[in-house]
């Protein structure tokens, strides 16, 4: 998997306290089109990538958020989205949003580097952090 990358605004967002990174509740998404310049859930087409709704385990678990000496980390677990009852796509974007934050503000999103489907029942793992941190802030 690709580099994640932040929006555009999501330091915005987190200047302006609409994250709670250590303890929300974060999730994914697949997008087909670039998410670059998404600020919130509803800035995305949900309905360009067919069957959505048959996405499940897109929760993200925190593993832990620290800060020392000003910088932020954020360390998450296991993340693996299943198709259950259809197949998903295609996509090419993996989207990470604040689940808990009332207009679902974006963090930031991993490119696939090519447009894939994911088939009925099947997973498509993305991060188990093993440690390394997710995101950055400082």
């Amino acid at each position: 998997m690709a580099a994640f990358i932040k929006v555009d605004s999501f330091m915005k967002a987190v200047a302006e306290k609409k994250h709670d990174l250590g303890s929300d509740q974060l999730a994914v998404v697949f997008q087909r089109s670039d998410p670059a310049g998404a600020a919130v859930l509803t800035d995305l087409n949900l309905y360009e990538v067919p069957w959505m709704d048959h996405l499940v385990n897109t929760d993200v678990e925190t593993r832990s958020a620290t800060q020392t000496a000003g910088l932020y980390t954020l360390k998450v677990g296991f993340v693996a989205p299943q198709a259950v009852g259809h197949d998903i796509g295609p996509f090419r974007y993996v989207v990470l949003y604040n689940k808990s934050a009332p207009a679902k503000e974006l963090i930031g999103y991993w490119s696939i580097g090519e447009e894939m489907m994911l088939a009925d029942s099947f997973c498509l793992f993305l991060w188990d952090a093993l440690d390394a941190p997710l995101l950055l802030i400082g």
